[in-house]
């Protein structure tokens, strides 16, 4: 009785955290995606957020951050360093909230100062990367001295462990009025949607009908721009992935003599190689609604077009990531991925579909590719 009542007092004090009103948003990568490839879920030359401030090899850029905050500062003069505090503080406990972990090793003032370094990091380098900077800064900062830096620096800020609340950078974005100045008049979304396009240029993306609509962070709005458009909302239900999968059974169908499984049936779809022993053309579809839009009619299959570079593998595994660990965002990407990994399984698939104009493979090796 005595031991029972010791658990009836655990029992009792087990309990929802109250101050978590709404779900997270940035996630640690799950043990069991992280173990396929660990290296894709870790940024390579900056930290932002929490997660991964400590780690040494990331401390090389973290006076740029400084400089950024500096240029926040001498871009108005009318707004002061307290001004910009103010504001983090402000914003602190909403921040917080968007993490999946609580961040109990920062105080209010260290996790504010650091949503303010990191947030005048980002916007800055997103709304002004082709700006003209004195000599100093020009040999200086890696970002203008070396080309290099900023591809990957642009990767970092689509990690999902490496997330900053877009309403951080939204707010500082307004608070300094970029969008009244250098002839720049588009959201901060607008803005970091041709940054990513131009810097990660094998990135397909289609502008979100919306770009006023809520996204949680950096890569929730790059989420928004491959997947359907009707589905940038981020609702689960979808015409176009209905399509989809009526799509991908009817072609399971060429790889299979048993019953169809609705479970499994994208494990067995055919290889390219496979299908075209079958008879099946594969075309690159032109004028696609987005990479999903892919479609089997009259034994022919017309995939999207797809470029692979170095900067594929980790984009696609992040975005997986943030759809596995948010169950309010569509699983659309990783649909796409296991019937392009169904489709795509030796090098000669590669080459049938570089043939038809459906990869673009800027990483040379096919098999690599695969």
């Amino acid at each position: 009785m005595e031991w029972a009542e010791t658990l009836q007092n655990r029992v009792d004090e087990t309990i929802w955290d109250d101050l978590r009103t709404v779900k997270s948003t940035i996630f640690r990568v799950p043990k069991h995606l992280r173990d396929n490839d660990p290296n894709a879920y870790d940024p390579v030359c900056i930290s932002l957020g929490p997660y991964h401030r400590h780690e040494e090899r990331l401390q090389a850029m973290h006076n740029l951050k400084w400089h950024c905050l500096k240029k926040f500062l001498d871009h108005d003069h009318e707004k002061t360093l307290a001004d910009y505090l103010k504001l983090m503080k402000k914003l602190e406990s909403q921040a917080r909230i968007a993490y999946s972990e609580d961040i109990v090793d920062m105080n209010s003032n260290e996790f504010a100062l650091m949503l303010l370094l990191d947030g005048c990091f980002v916007v800055w380098t997103i709304v002004f990367r082709t700006s003209k900077e004195g000599e100093l800064e020009q040999v200086q900062n890696p970002i203008k001295s070396t080309s290099w830096a900023l591809p990957m620096v642009a990767r970092d800020m689509l990690t999902l462990e490496n997330q900053l609340p877009l309403f951080i950078l939204e707010h500082l974005y307004d608070f300094a009025n970029f969008r009244g100045h250098f002839s720049i008049s588009a959201s901060l979304a607008e803005v970091a949607i041709q940054f990513f396009r131009i810097i990660l240029h094998g990135l397909e993306m289609k502008m979100p009908s919306n770009t006023d609509a809520h996204f949680h962070h950096l890569l929730h709005l790059v989420h928004s721009c491959v997947i359907p458009p009707e589905n940038q909302d981020g609702g689960k239900s979808s015409n176009s992935h209905h399509y989809f999968s009526s799509c991908m059974k009817n072609l399971h169908c060429y790889g299979s003599k048993g019953e169809e499984n609705d479970t499994n049936f994208l494990e067995l779809i055919p290889t390219a190689t496979r299908l075209k022993e079958f008879g099946v053309h594969l075309k690159r579809k032109k004028n696609a609604a987005s990479i999903l839009d892919i479609t089997f009619k009259n034994g022919k299959l017309e995939i999207p077009h797809l470029t692979v570079d170095y900067n594929t593998n980790k984009i696609f595994r992040n975005l997986i990531a943030f759809e596995q660990c948010n169950v309010d965002v569509n699983s659309h990407f990783t649909l796409y991925s296991l019937a392009m990994n169904c489709i795509i399984d030796t090098a000669t698939d590669v080459v049938l579909l570089q043939d038809a104009g459906i990869i673009t493979n800027y990483l040379g090796d096919s098999m690599e590719v695969a």
